[in-house]
């Protein structure tokens, strides 16, 4: 069965007993780690004995896939229940599974990790599908779940930050939930327990080189300028940050264009409505921000924040590796910013 997100954390606390399988897939890694954590410590007791939790490969599983039902028929000393936890799954995993969901040996429980399935993926349909498996889909915090994430952290270090602090580490947090609670971690040891964040004290803590590198990347592809966007993509690809983070990077900044952009069109200041905005462009960026709101229109802008959101929908949806879905999308926008609008 399907996990609806909002079902997630009351399965994790309780899983179902007569679940045998469970997927845990996405591109968020730090999710899919924590989501495997939180069923091994809900699951297996609290001092359980060396046979209670057994791990295997997929590459392991290719030379024996016989010892995946010999592993989930064994026993444990104490009588508890077993886990068997698959990690790097893939589609070729599909038939050795449904052929143990038929003909389940034993009461273990299998856990299975994978990276990021597409819709039609074998393995997560399967296990969508199945009556006593389930999959969770573990995709980037984002809106409001990313802000109520934020906020819990901060609350468990007692550390608070006043808005645009908290709009801030929104903006430059969420592409992994590890890398997410690692960085506020460190904001938050910074301000001590009992402290308030700033949104100076947050750019000092969370502005790493990743971020910067984001920063820069979207504001090449919105100059047009193709050599820095090439080099700052590799950056973030190398740095193994997520294609639809960068996509959602993109999508911001160009919607930041487009309200001041539309404020001005409707006979406002541009100036006065750029430092509306929240958080505010950083003071590295402030020129060219400026020099891009004269560069592009909102129909072009319109335009960009079509093609960056189908993009989003494709690397999520379909079979399209994430990596060409995101990289033509940018290649695209930064192609708008040096079109002439028709008079």
């Amino acid at each position: 069965m399907k996990i609806p997100a909002k079902q997630v954390e009351a399965f994790l606390r309780r899983p179902n007993a007569q679940t045998k399988a469970i997927l845990v897939y996405g591109p968020d890694t730090g999710l899919v780690q924590e989501r495997i954590a939180a069923v091994l410590r809900n699951v297996l007791p609290a001092d359980p004995d060396p046979f209670a939790l057994i791990e295997l490969t997929a590459e392991r599983l290719r030379s024996d896939p016989a010892v995946l039902s010999d592993e989930l028929a064994a026993l444990t000393f104490s009588g508890n229940r077993k886990i068997v936890l698959l990690r790097d799954a893939a589609d070729n995993l599909a038939p050795l599974c449904g052929e143990l969901l038929e003909q389940w040996p034993g009461d273990g429980l299998l856990l299975i990790s994978a990276a990021n399935l597409a819709a039609r993926s074998k393995l997560r349909r399967l296990c969508e599908s199945a009556p006593h498996a389930a999959a969770l889909a573990c995709y980037a915090d984002e809106g409001e779940d990313l802000r109520n994430l934020i906020r819990a952290v901060l609350a468990q270090h007692d550390v608070r930050a006043d808005n645009e602090a908290l709009s801030y580490l929104h903006e430059h947090l969420g592409g992994d939930r590890g890398l997410t609670r690692a960085e506020l971690d460190k904001v938050s040891l910074y301000a001590g327990a009992g402290g308030q964040i700033t949104l100076d004290d947050a750019i000092a803590c969370i502005g790493d080189s990743a971020a910067h590198s984001q920063d820069d990347l979207i504001f090449a592809v919105a100059a047009g300028d193709y050599s820095q966007l090439e080099t700052t993509l590799s950056r973030l690809w190398q740095e193994n940050i997520a294609s639809v983070t960068i996509l959602r990077a993109a999508q911001r900044h160009i919607h930041r264009l487009l309200q001041t952009r539309a404020a001005f069109d409707s006979g406002g200041n541009a100036q006065a409505a750029l430092k509306m905005l929240r958080p505010p462009v950083f003071w590295k960026y402030r020129g060219a921000f400026s020099a891009q709101l004269k560069q592009w229109s909102v129909p072009r802008l319109f335009a960009a924040l079509d093609l960056l959101t189908e993009a989003e929908l494709q690397a999520k949806t379909t079979g399209i590796p994430q990596r060409a879905a995101c990289s033509r999308a940018l290649i695209a926008t930064a192609q708008l910013s040096r079109r002439r609008d028709a008079r």
